[in-house]
């Protein structure tokens, strides 16, 4: 019996998505798990680009959702997936380590923009609302998609 084997390529470990909270900050580990993370090519909308890791020490800082809403817009939130890369076909995906800490706000806290980033200029880009309230509305639009 012959393997057609994974097709690596259309496979993803993790689709692609943004961070519910402020921030978070990713170890992606020592054994070339530069080869799964994958953030939104911002000027080809659609597209991801690997994220070259250098050394296994480094650490990445993805925006998320709230601080997006905070900073009225000012830094979008990082919009990644994590692909399942190895050879053209494969039998299995190679193992993947990484840790992840998220960091978010209270959910009774105003996930609006604040007012140091609204202005005359620069009107609310997001309605307030709570924290919890932002994180119900996103859940309604995932479930309903």
């Amino acid at each position: 019996m012959t393997s057609r084997g994974l097709d690596v390529e259309n496979s993803r470990r993790i689709w692609p998505h943004t961070d519910t909270g402020l921030f978070s900050l990713v170890f992606q580990g020592p054994e070339r798990s530069d080869k799964g993370l994958q953030v939104e090519d911002r000027k080809n909308p659609g597209t991801f680009v690997r994220v070259p890791q250098e050394n296994p020490d480094e650490l990445i800082v993805q925006v998320a959702n709230t601080l997006e809403r905070w900073i009225n817009g000012n830094l979008p939130a990082c919009l990644h997936q994590v692909a399942a890369v190895g050879g053209e076909k494969a039998d299995r995906i190679p193992p993947r380590r990484s840790i992840v800490f998220f960091f978010r706000a209270s959910l009774d806290k105003s996930a609006g923009p604040l007012p140091q980033f609204v202005s005359d200029s620069q009107l609310a880009k997001y309605e307030d609302m709570t924290v919890s309230e932002y994180n119900q509305s996103r859940n309604l639009l995932q479930y309903e998609q």
